[in-house]
Formats: C-alpha cells, structure tokens, sequence
C-alpha cells in the first residue's frame, strides 16, 4: 500500500511538472504572437503600455514575464564602425543595454543633440554613450554622461573601462546607495542622490536624455529614478526605460503615466523593451 501511494505521489508530481511545462510553453507562444501582431500593427512605432500590460497579467500566472522571454535571441551588431572596434577587447556582459538599443540610442543622441545624459546602471553602455556625444560634440574635456550607479564595484569597473578607452574625463561616475524611500506617494526601493554630488553635478549640467537600466533588484525599484531628478531636469528631456517588456517595468511605465510632468509614448520592442517618454516641465 505505501509502495502504491508513492508511486502515485510520483505521478502527480510528474503530471503537474508536465502541466507547467506546458503552459509556459503555450504563454511564451502566445507572448511571442501578441508581441509580433502589435509591432506590426504600429509598424515600428511605439506600442502603447496598456495592452502590453494587459497581456503580461494575462499570461504571467503561467510564465514569469512572458513578452520579455517570447523575444528570440539578437545577432545585431554595433552599428557604429569606431566604437566596434573599441570594444572588441571588452565584454559587453549580459545585463549591458542590448546591442539593437545602444544602436537605437545612438540615433536618438544625433536626432536630439543633447548636451549631457543622466543615466541609471552603469556599465558599456556609459562607454558607448561618451563615445556618441564626443561624435555629435567632439570635445574632449566635456562632461557628457553623469551615471549612477549602486554597486561600488561595478562603478569601478566602468571607470576602468573609460580609461582604457580614454574617455574618463567625459563622464562622472556616482555611486548612490540604495533606500526605501517614499517618492510620489509610492515606496520605491531606489537611488539615494541627496547625499551624492548628483543633484550639484545637474545644476551645472542639465541633462535633456535620460538612460535607466537600474537600480536592480525587481519590484517597482525603478520607479523613483525619474521623479527623484525631475527638478534637474531640462524641459523636454526624453528619456529610455530598458527592460520596459518585463511585468514591473511595465507597471512603473502605468505609475509614471499618473505623473503630469512626464509623457509616456509607448515601448520599441528592442532587446527586452525600450520605453520611450519625454518630460513636460510644469
């Protein structure tokens, strides 16, 4: 008798692995024909978050972040000729901003000629972004990219990076511990800046691009970036929310719409979801 229940405890436990099995396979193949219908309805536009949300809370119980995971693998390259040269020594790692939406980047950079960028998460993508500006602006002693970064360790890893290229003096690495903090009504576990050179760093340079790829850490940790620089913000920043395909990222997307002072266009389905927005100062 106690052999049969164990044999019947092993069969369940074997059928409801298979069930899950499944399903996920089923939600990344529903994510994955979701997502190519409403890129081809927007026809390279961007696609609004409402029913990307709408789908990823569909399809969620049966596959963490389906849309991100229903996105196949990209063999792109980087576009610019210089910079692929550059970092052939380098390993771009698997949390860097993906190689379709540094490219994307880059054109927005020469489109709007911003004179800094904010971003959020060091890392190549910092490099890749000095090596834009200095393209668009050409000088060398500029401060072009202010990053902020949580982790000590990976902030020296990208300083050591801008020197191996030569491309220190032009960025300003800040290391920004992160804290519960309450921000627009909402708990985000997110940069703390006041007690950084960020906030004098944005007086003197306004940015007008803004790059967010952390903090890491999931949840709606991302939410504080952008309302926490809002006063240093100049009027008609644009601003990218990578990995923008993901549940929570999708959800601060929802929460940042709320906000008067910021527009939120819609995601590109590049690398795992490019969110594109501008800020309206009041």
């Amino acid at each position: 008798m106690l052999l049969g229940l164990g044999t019947l405890n092993r069969f369940r436990i074997r059928s409801y692995k298979y069930k899950r099995r499944i399903q996920n396979l089923c939600a990344l193949a529903l994510g994955s024909l979701a997502l190519k219908s409403l890129t081809l309805i927007f026809r390279g536009r961007v696609i609004p978050v409402r029913p990307l949300l709408q789908i990823t809370r569909l399809l969620e119980s049966f596959r963490t972040d389906p849309l991100v995971a229903s996105l196949s693998g990209s063999m792109d390259t980087i576009a610019n000729d210089t910079l692929r040269q550059q970092l052939q020594t380098i390993s771009m790692g698997s949390a860097s901003l993906s190689v379709s939406t540094l490219n994307y980047l880059e054109s927005q950079i020469k489109k709007f000629r911003p004179r800094t960028i904010l971003e959020f998460g060091s890392g190549i993508s910092t490099v890749c972004l000095v090596h834009y500006m200095k393209e668009v602006w050409g000088d060398e002693e500029a401060v072009y990219v202010i990053s902020v970064e949580q982790e000590a360790n990976y902030a020296e890893s990208t300083l050591s990076h801008l020197r191996q290229l030569g491309y220190s003096s032009c960025a300003k690495v800040i290391v920004a511990s992160i804290h519960l903090q309450l921000v627009y009504d909402q708990l985000s576990n997110c940069y703390d800046i006041s007690c950084t050179p960020v906030p004098d760093l944005l007086c003197q340079h306004s940015a007008s691009f803004v790059v967010i790829d952390g903090p890491s850490g999931g949840g709606n940790s991302r939410f504080g970036t952008l309302p926490l620089v809002l006063p240093y913000l100049a009027s008609n920043a644009t601003f990218y929310l990578d990995d923008a395909l993901r549940t929570w990222e999708l959800e601060v997307a929802t929460l940042w719409g709320n906000i008067p002072q910021l527009d939120v266009l819609g995601v590109l389905p590049l690398g795992r979801g490019l969110l594109v927005g501008k800020v309206r100062l009041l």
